[in-house]
């Protein structure tokens, strides 16, 4: 008998549940239709951890967050409502109106030629004609698409010449010199659809930085706006869909000046590869760059590296973003009077990115890199020169509408050294305005 009324007891309980839950499913549904989707994602989300994989759970939430405009939070409801029943209608007709809300044009096509196949009456036919038409425009749109952006901003910098804190005796080095700064950066980007399978991107960015005009003591002979530079930086690519995975092609270009002269030119190209693992993105990657420097070609190197990187979105709170990058590379020095610069290097890099509102993002990126010169003593000194260097990234991105971004970050770097005067510690602080055109 106890094991009866327990049985009973257990039932009850459970049909209260169902019935608790079809019932603020229902309330659910009715705000959406009365356009209020925040009350009804609200009423919904308390219930994830026990109702997803319901289909109809699935659908009213992946609604609700779509309708606040976050289609990167609605995919991932509509897909588990999708998993489970694949021949519901409304929920594919929501899923590709979140692939168009995030511009993916292509994946809403495939949702609604999927309905298409099912025959659906002829008002729903309609619907998915209208939707077909927007598509269309908006691969239209797609083909061809240019943006461009300026940014202009002011900071703090500890250390402008990357010089170790105090003065070395023996190679009578500076110490380091600290500056206010404005910056100016401007760029654009064209996007090029040549057929659904190649894409090609043009990326042109010009940088420019100038620094308080002030000596650093009253024995220094120069002040410390020697150290404002501008540069060019330029790169074209080519991204091939090839199903399982993509590959992209690129050339790059930099030029930089310093205090209006012509210091150093870079160029190269990168191959790299990417695709879908545990539902993230991985690539590798081989770069090849040389330098060459304008009035002191003995500096002149060749640098290649070949590393991987992997990224990851998590379907939490925040909506987090991680990203891991590991590699290793050789850079090598062209003159035989300057071989103590080649070095081996290798490096590790991991970050992440949080929503902490609709506007308000916050990017993290940690660093190290290690550099062996183990080809040629360094002269006078006579050692192989050994460099550990750490760098940190600490960025916020308010995002005020679709046109202004105010942007404040933290950098900061150290590099540690067997060579004393190659020891600097740097802290960059710095509030930009972005404009988006």
């Amino acid at each position: 008998m106890r094991l009866n009324a327990f049985a009973v007891a257990l039932l009850l309980a459970t049909n209260s549940l169902v019935w608790a839950s079809e019932d603020i499913l229902n309330r659910a549904d009715a705000l959406i239709r009365l356009q209020s989707p925040e009350q009804a994602y609200e009423l919904l989300a308390p219930l994830e951890d026990e109702l997803a994989g319901t289909p109809q759970f699935d659908y009213l939430l992946g609604l609700s967050l779509l309708e606040q405009n976050k289609p990167q939070n609605a995919i991932f409801a509509f897909e588990r409502c999708l998993t489970v029943e694949p021949t519901n209608g409304p929920c594919r007709v929501q899923m590709a109106r979140t692939h168009l809300a995030l511009g993916e044009a292509s994946n809403a096509r495939a949702e609604f030629e999927i309905i298409n196949e099912y025959n659906p009456p002829a008002e729903i036919n309609d619907i998915v004609r209208g939707y077909l038409n927007a598509i269309q425009n908006l691969e239209k749109t797609q083909k061809r698409h240019l943006a461009l952006y300026s940014q202009i901003g002011m900071g703090f910098d500890t250390n402008i010449n990357s010089a170790p804190s105090s003065t070395n005796t023996i190679a009578n080095t500076a110490t380091s010199l600290d500056s206010a700064y404005i910056s100016l950066n401007l760029g654009s980007k064209l996007l090029y659809k040549i057929n659904p399978y190649l894409t090609s991107l043009t990326n042109i960015n010009i940088q420019s930085r100038k620094f308080d005009k002030s000596l650093p003591d009253d024995n220094s002979p120069y002040t410390t706006d020697i150290f404002d530079y501008q540069s060019i930086d330029a790169n074209f690519s080519i991204q091939s869909d090839l199903e399982s995975f993509e590959l992209i092609t690129q050339l790059q270009a930099q030029q930089m000046w310093l205090n209006e002269e012509e210091y150093r030119s870079i160029k190269g190209g990168l191959l790299q590869l990417q695709t879908e693992i545990a539902n993230g993105q991985a690539s590798i990657f081989r770069q090849i760059n040389t330098l060459n420097y304008d009035k002191l070609s003995t500096r002149d190197t060749k640098r290649n590296n070949t590393g991987m990187i992997y990224y990851k979105d998590i379907e939490t709170r925040f909506t987090p973003s991680l990203f891991l990058s590991v590699y290793k590379g050789q850079e090598e020095a062209e003159s035989n009077l300057t071989q103590y610069l080649t070095n081996s290097f290798k490096g590790i890099a991991v970050g992440s990115s949080l929503n902490i509102t609709n506007d308000i993002s916050l990017n993290i990126r940690m660093s190290q890199e290690k550099r062996y010169h183990n080809k040629q003593l360094f002269p006078i000194i006579n050692i192989y020169r050994g460099d550990t260097e750490n760098s940190m990234n600490i960025s916020t991105n308010w995002r005020i509408n679709k046109h202004f971004s105010l942007i404040p970050s933290y950098n900061y770097s150290d590099n540690q050294s067997n060579i004393a005067f190659s020891d600097f510690t740097r802290h960059v602080i710095s509030i930009d305005l972005r404009v988006d055109m």
